[in-house]
């Protein structure tokens, strides 16, 4: 499944993400990429939004790596552009977000070791000076049983 948009602005942005969240549900993950100043932290804030979080309070956590945002469903944001092993991110990642909440990470290309998960791959790239394209790609695993992170498994717990 893929689902497209294009925003003209921040505004934009923020309000077509707000609609995107109804798509998700606890235990997704939100692999975001595109350059710098694309609109990841953007989008990010209007999931919150459509989250019924305040996104007011979503900051990039490029230097604190992850931001934990009060919303229907908790959301987890991550900033990994700063740390070097993409292996150990993932496994950062599921170690840190609860089954019932959702992921959002930033620069999620850096993201290795996620195709047992289920996950929306979202790209935004620049389309000329003011337009962005957003191309988000669902991602489910091959069998049910890899619905289960390492850590739900250990738990006996389906995420």
């Amino acid at each position: 499944m893929t689902w497209s948009a294009l925003s003209r602005s921040p505004a934009e942005t923020e309000r077509l993400a707000s609609h995107f969240a109804a798509r998700l549900r606890g235990g997704d993950l939100v692999l975001l990429s595109g350059t710098y100043g694309a609109g990841k932290t953007c989008f990010v804030r209007g999931l919150c939004a459509g989250l019924q979080g305040d996104p007011s309070k979503v900051s990039s956590p490029t230097f604190v790596l992850l931001n934990v945002y009060r919303c229907r469903r908790p959301l987890y944001h991550y900033d990994v552009v700063r740390l070097r092993s993409p292996h150990e991110t993932i496994g950062m990642v599921l170690e840190q977000t609860p089954p019932e909440a959702i992921a959002a990470v930033e620069w999620g290309e850096r993201v290795e070791g996620a195709d047992h998960l289920r996950r929306w791959v979202v790209h935004i790239a620049w389309m000329g000076r003011k337009s962005r394209r957003i191309v988000a790609t669902w991602h489910k695993p091959m069998c049910d049983n890899a619905l289960r992170s390492p850590r739900a498994r250990r738990r006996g717990r389906r995420d």
